[in-house]
């Protein structure tokens, strides 16, 4: 598909025949399907379902080259949740840490290879299998994609699961802060992999968060990351970023606010 190979190009940092252009278009008819909170998508899958698939008609509408695809939406917490942070499912927002894990507990917390029955897992796989099932049944599947849940990225599930006291954590005790994102970074493979996985995709190619690619496949947030130094950040943080990237060959890094004018984010 044109779309994908202008996407796939862009990441390999190739030319192709034109930038990839990616929006979506209002669809009149959508105004006529229900609508359903945050809280309602996260445990009613099919709910979640047709919330997503609004932005995959608007996609396709288009006729941009938009990847429609959709996920276990299941915010920002399932990294977190692996560790036993607390959550909550608010109706307004997406789901959201209300207590972090004690720096007693983290301490000698050592991550399961099987994660099934930890955190929001069960609820991730129900979520993935459902949309894998619908898209199937409705002969939707090449058409529409799945991807990949919000794993963040090691440093934002270290700091979402111990709290804003990670940022004195890298003076007073590195070694625990090493642990913590050796685990963190597990805990973003072992999600990554899980739900790749549950999309059909392979690991080092597909639909990462929406986006094309063929020499990675996945998307790493680190919002938490620009709250330090740039020196904090190259000796602590980005070791582990890169080895969470390299695991599934590449991918590319979001920042919710943006990058400066004149910057870029890679």
């Amino acid at each position: 598909q044109p779309a994908r190979r202008r996407q796939a190009a862009m990441f390999r940092w190739e030319e192709a025949d034109y930038i990839p252009m990616i929006f979506g278009v209002e669809v009149p008819e959508l105004k006529d399907l229900p609508s359903y909170d945050w809280r309602e998508q996260f445990h009613d899958p099919a709910k979640s379902f047709i919330e997503q698939m609004k932005g995959a008609v608007r996609s396709l509408a288009s006729g941009s080259d938009a990847i429609a695809s959709l996920r276990a939406d299941t915010g920002v917490v399932n990294g977190p949740a692996l560790f036993g942070a607390q959550i909550d499912v608010p109706t307004h927002t997406k789901p959201v840490v209300t207590r972090y894990v004690p720096k007693e507990t983290l301490r000698d917390f050592a991550l399961p290879e099987d994660l099934r029955g930890l955190g929001t897992v069960d609820r991730i796989i129900e979520h993935m299998e459902h949309h894998a099932a619908a898209l199937e049944a409705h002969g939707l599947r090449g058409l529409i994609h799945l991807h990949h849940c919000d794993t963040q990225g090691p440093f934002d599930i270290a700091e979402q699961t111990r709290g804003h006291e990670i940022f004195t954590d890298f003076y007073e005790d590195p070694e625990f802060v090493h642990h913590l994102m050796d685990q963190s970074t597990r805990a973003y493979i072992g999600l990554s992999a899980l739900t790749k996985r549950l999309a059909g995709d392979g690991e080092r190619r597909g639909s990462a968060s929406g986006f094309w690619m063929e020499n990675g496949g996945v998307r790493m947030c680190d919002d938490s990351g620009i709250l330090l130094s740039a020196r904090v950040f190259e000796e602590v943080v980005l070791p582990y970023h890169t080895r969470a990237l390299a695991h599934f060959g590449g991918g590319w890094i979001h920042y919710c606010g943006g990058v400066p004018a004149g910057g870029r984010a890679e």
